[in-house]
């Protein structure tokens, strides 16, 4: 008795499990084609209104949910046809939805190897004779991608390797492109297209990165790659707060890496034509590039640095600047450029800032313009502790500065002061040594320190400890200096 009873127990356990698997699948029209594979306690179902529609399902493991619904109802209230749908699920109570509605030509995948998975895509094309095409594959535990699809023409990939990563897509209009690829633990990416023929290319390798992008506007691009622990281009939620890259006009583009750890850099195009290269590699590092205008140009690249902040405001047109923080100077010496602090502002047209740290640290550099064709260079070798400050208001007026060392020395603790309010000003130079201050004013039309802006021989100096003040107010001054030595003073006021 008791093994007939055993025997009866074991039969009616398979019998519950095996009764645990649905599969509903309900079409209407001609020449579609469905298709359900089950291995296990799974749910799975398809309904198809339409012509030409195929639908596969394969589930393995244990409490899988698959959704497909392809069907005519929205806006235009019509039998959908040609769209593919695909779902494959191995683990355990992995999530799959797809919906594609309306006209149709649309091609979904889905592929989830894991557990407590969530996957949904919805592709609506009202118009478009154009075929959306949207990829999802996930390999981990829980994590979340939705893609959210209107109108014909788009695609959109999203790859999660790992762990609780979160992810979403909405894409609008047509020809547009959104990639996403987390590798890691609690990454957080999400993009937004709201008009046609943008690019975005979100690239996540680490855990607690959050990357947001905005594109408003047809042609713009966005390359984005986070390599490391907590680096932020956006908050959590998305909603919640200033965006990653944001993309208001047309054409513009922003290359954008960071490689290290805890780094935070936010920006924001408005306008068309603009151009943004930020490559940042170290930890700690902050900053904020924003352009308003057109034809706007920004590189900002800081390798081997830590805890630099850097923040550029362009308003205008045709306007660049470049910031460079770049550690190493040899096999032996020198690796790291830390703690600079760089503000650019120009508002105009025609400005140019340029900034270079190749081995110091601890420089604050503040460049100010507004004003036309104005041009500023500060340039700093080996040097420490620098300070430039550089405020241009008017016209034509140009800087160029050239703070260097020789090989094996250092020039450190220099601070430069240079303002200039007028027309057509110059001011060149060079300064190798070290605790060198100068400061120069110029205030009036046709002022020079040397010959011309590009030239070595204004302001030339090379020793130590010396200090240098150079005031002009009028017109048609100019004041040519060579310092060589120790512990000089210079003092030259024309007005």
């Amino acid at each position: 008795m008791k093994k007939i009873f055993f025997l009866f127990v074991m039969v009616f356990a398979v019998s519950m499990v095996m009764a645990q698997n649905v599969s509903t699948v309900n079409q209407t029209g001609d020449q579609n084609s469905a298709s359900a594979t089950q291995t296990g306690a799974n749910t799975a179902s398809v309904t198809q209104v339409g012509n030409d529609n195929d639908a596969t399902q394969i589930q393995v493991g244990i409490g899988n949910h698959a959704l497909i619904i392809q069907d005519g109802v929205g806006t235009t209230n019509q039998e959908t046809f040609d769209n593919t749908a695909v779902q494959n699920q191995d683990g355990k109570t992995n999530t799959a939805t797809i919906v594609q509605k309306e006209v149709g030509k649309a091609i979904a995948s889905q592929t989830q190897k894991g557990e407590n998975n969530v996957a949904n895509i919805d592709q609506r094309n009202p118009w478009s004779n154009l075929v959306n095409n949207h990829t999802q594959l996930q390999t981990g535990n829980g994590n979340k991608a939705n893609a959210n699809v209107f109108n014909g023409g788009n695609t959109g990939s999203q790859t999660q390797d790992g762990d609780n990563n979160w992810s979403q897509i909405n894409q609008a209009q047509s020809g547009n492109t959104a990639i996403h690829m987390q590798d890691g633990i609690k990454n957080y990416a999400f993009s937004s297209q709201g008009s046609g023929g943008s690019f975005v290319n979100v690239n996540q390798k680490g855990d607690d990165n959050i990357a947001t992008t905005v594109q408003t506007g047809a042609g713009n691009k966005i390359n984005m790659d986070q390599i490391g622990n907590g680096n932020n281009a956006g908050v959590i939620p998305y909603w919640g707060g200033e965006m990653g890259v944001k993309q208001v006009g047309a054409d513009n583009e922003t290359n954008f890496i960071q490689n290290g750890d805890n780094n935070t850099h936010f920006v924001l195009q408005q306008g068309d034509g603009n151009d943004v290269v930020s490559d940042v590699d170290g930890d700690l590092n902050r900053g904020t590039v924003k352009q308003i205008g057109d034809l706007n140009n920004v590189v900002v690249e800081i390798e081997y640095g830590n805890k630099n902040e850097t923040t550029v405001l362009q308003e205008g047109n045709e306007n660049t600047a470049k910031i460079q923080s770049i550690g190493t100077v040899s096999s032996n010496s020198f690796y790291m450029s830390d703690l600079n602090i760089i503000n650019m502002v120009q508002k105009g047209s025609k400005n140019t800032a340029l900034f270079d740290v190749v081995a110091g640290d601890k420089n604050v550099v503040d460049i100010d313009q507004i004003g036309n064709s104005n041009y500023t260079s500060f340039g700093v070798k080996y040097g420490n502790e620098n300070n430039f400050s550089e405020s241009a208001n008017g016209n034509l007026n140009r800087t160029s500065l050239n703070i260097t060392a020789d090989w094996g020395s250092s020039s450190d603790g220099n601070m430069v002061a240079i303002e200039k309010n007028g027309n057509s000003n110059y001011v060149s130079g060079a300064i190798k040594g070290d605790t060198n201050e100068i400061d120069i004013t110029q205030t009036g039309s046709s002022n020079k320190v040397g010959t011309n802006w590009y030239t070595s021989d204004g302001l030339n100096v090379v020793g130590d400890m010396n200090q240098i003040t150079v005031s002009q107010t009028g017109d048609g001054n100019m004041s040519l200096n060579s310092v060589m030595g120790n512990s000089n003073v210079i003092s030259v006021i024309q007005k």
